[in-house]
């Protein structure tokens, strides 16, 4: 920890000499304008929103800048339908439930490469810099259909900064926490080319990550230190364009038993070949991962190849087809002396077809996975929607979705399988339907109201080998069930110079072996984000609230908080921004035994060159 935590400083230290330097003082702002917004998630090629039929809510870097967030969680937390979780304070395990799936029930992408580990089936959100991300789409619902495993609740995926020019950035605030981070983007090749770079660093002491009501509580801060670098490179040509980026983060995190070192890399590449009405893609990717606890003598290591072969094709403005060959293999490693040694391999193919009719659209997919270890699945999507009127738009959507055990889980399996003791798995299945109506009122203001029902069976649980002996060992099997019944609201109204965003989310979900609630996601939870520009000047409010939860043999109150943000634009170069959380020190929980932050302030300085 003292290593990266004296690199995190010199960063720091290096990124304030940056902001040092003089600087134009001309107080022109630069108005820049606006592009067209276009999403690739939803379908895996460029389109408008306005197009994509299930939920989809899109974060930019303003939006970013705008809350001034400190961690991931900051921003997840306020979209609808997503319920988050941190057990302690930065830097410690999160978990992301999207309309009450389980946390590996959702597909993580960064840049188009799948980053969730093969071990745990999860994503280590609580490494991932936001000061690194540029725009960020979060499709709700199934889209198995064009992913295959683990997109149940939905896909989330992070597009990595590409900045134009130079830029600086350097924060401070409670639990003696720092970050800082450098960047420079630059066109080439007669505008044909940009390549750009960022390092980014961010040291914490933190707080005790547990309290008195949890059985390990040690009442000492539980600090955390990450070191982040990116980069990201693109060329155009007159046939197609080529891109490439990477992503690497080292963490350092404390807890109340000791630390854990842990490294995550990620690299993508592709190539883009366009025609008049088609377009040929070669997707490649790699992502390694590296947790090691040394008090416990313990490490987890896993690997993924991708490589996705992607043809689109135009018949005509309104008709399209999409033909898609995928390949990934997942390889762990799990312990230090003898290590025990995984892999997975998964070979796909997958149709998508989309049409439009007048004001009406559909669109149906179908995709066969071909697993090394399991039976092949099937899973198919169907979409309709109407456009009314021109501020009218209803959809519908229909998928099946499925989650492959992870590594750990058939490493669990084979470790009892010795003596014929462990439980064949198989992948768990879902069917999920929505939807949703929305309406547009002028150039200002607009709403969305989604009903979502899901059913996932075949839920994998550690349950006794020996069901009539409690204390034997516990394996994994395919023995839960779990239905979500929902509703989420989102609008947003922009007068004057107010920008005022409102969500709601209300939901039902059940454990029915159990036959409780599923645990750590609230029935009602809301948020108001409200903003006040004067020139250069601005303030907003955040106010989050959620209601009573289950966890484990209790039931967590529910809470409200209450943030506040200011932003001053001291010319078209320097930025500042101080940003309040939690001002009413509200003392509650998300998850029992964990403590979250209290009352705390966060100043942030930057500078951008002007383009």
């Amino acid at each position: 920890m003292k290593n990266l935590k004296s690199r995190v400083r010199l960063l720091t230290g290096v990124t304030l000499s940056v902001l040092c330097l003089p600087a134009s003082a001309d107080n022109t702002l630069t108005d820049v304008a606006e592009q067209e917004t276009l999403v690739v998630t939803a379908n895996r090629l460029p389109e408008t929103p306005e197009t994509v039929i299930p939920s989809l809510t899109v974060i930019t870097r303003a939006d970013i800048e705008r809350l001034l967030a400190v961690d991931i969680t900051d921003v997840l937390a306020l979209v609808p339908g997503i319920d988050v979780v941190r057990s302690g304070p930065v830097g410690s395990a999160t978990s992301v439930f999207v309309r009450g799936a389980n946390s590996n029930h959702v597909l993580v992408l960064v840049d188009g490469v799948r980053v969730a580990s093969g071990n745990t089936g999860a994503f280590a959100w609580e490494h991932l810099p936001v000061d690194q991300i540029e725009r960020i789409e979060i499709l709700r619902g199934p889209r198995a259909s064009l992913y295959g495993s683990d997109a149940i609740g939905g896909v989330i995926q992070i597009f990595t900064r590409e900045n134009q020019g130079a830029y600086a950035s350097v924060s401070a605030g409670s639990y003696r926490q720092v970050e800082a981070s450098l960047g420079h983007g630059q066109d080439f090749g007669d505008g044909r080319g940009h390549v750009s770079a960022q390092i980014g660093g961010l040291g914490s002491e933190g707080f005790s990550a547990t309290n008195a009501t949890s059985w390990f509580y040690h009442p000492d801060d539980d600090g955390y230190a990450n070191l982040n670098a990116s980069l990201k490179a693109r060329w155009q040509t007159d046939w197609g364009v080529s891109r490439l980026s990477y992503l690497e983060t080292r963490g350092d995190t404390d807890f109340d038993q000791g630390n854990s070192d842990s490294s995550h890399r990620t690299l993508g590449a592709s190539i883009q070949v366009n025609g008049n009405n088609w377009r040929h893609e070669l997707l490649f990717g790699a992502n390694q991962q590296d947790l090691y606890t040394k008090v416990f003598q313990s490490r987890f290591r896993s690997e993924r190849l991708s490589a996705d072969w992607l043809v689109h094709r135009d018949f005509s403005p309104r008709h399209g087809l999409s033909l898609g060959l995928s390949w990934y293999q997942d390889l762990s490693q799990i312990g230090l002396t003898a290590p025990h040694r995984r892999n997975l391999t998964d070979k796909a193919a997958f149709l998508n077809w989309r049409g439009q009719w007048g004001s009406q659209r559909l669109e149906a997919a179908v995709r066969y996975d071909d697993f090394s270890q399991y039976d092949g699945q099937t899973t198919g999507n169907l979409g309709w929607s109407l456009q009314a009127t021109p501020n009218w738009h209803l959809g519908a959507s229909l998928g099946k979705a499925f989650r492959a055990p992870s590594l750990n889980e058939e490493f669990y399996y084979q470790l009892g399988g010795n003596g014929n003791q462990g439980f064949p798995l198989f992948p768990e299945k879902s069917l999920a339907g929505e939807i949703n109506l929305q309406h547009r009122i002028g150039d200002q203001a607009q709403w969305r109201a989604s009903i979502f029902k899901q059913k996932i069976t075949d839920l994998i649980q550690f349950v006794p080998a020996q069901p009539s002996d409690p204390f034997s060992p516990y394996l994994p099997r395919n023995v839960a069930e779990a239905d979500m019944l929902g509703l989420e609201l989102d609008a947003q109204w922009r007068p004057g110079h107010w920008d005022i965003r409102a969500n709601a989310t209300i939901q039902d979900t059940l454990d029915k072996r159990a036959d409780a609630p599923l645990l750590r996601r609230p029935d009602r939870k809301a948020s108001l984000l409200a903003d006040r520009s004067w020139g250069n000047f601005s303030a907003g409010v955040t106010l989050f609230g959620a209601s009573k939860r289950a966890d484990f043999g209790t039931q967590l109150p529910g809470f409200a908080t209450l943030d506040l943000r200011f932003h001053y634009r001291i010319n078209r170069h320097w930025r500042a921004g101080l940003k309040i959380h939690n001002l009413a020190d509200r003392d509650y929980e998300v998850a029992s035994g964990y403590n979250t932050p209290g009352r705390s302030g966060w100043l942030q300085l930057s500078w951008q060159q002007a383009q």
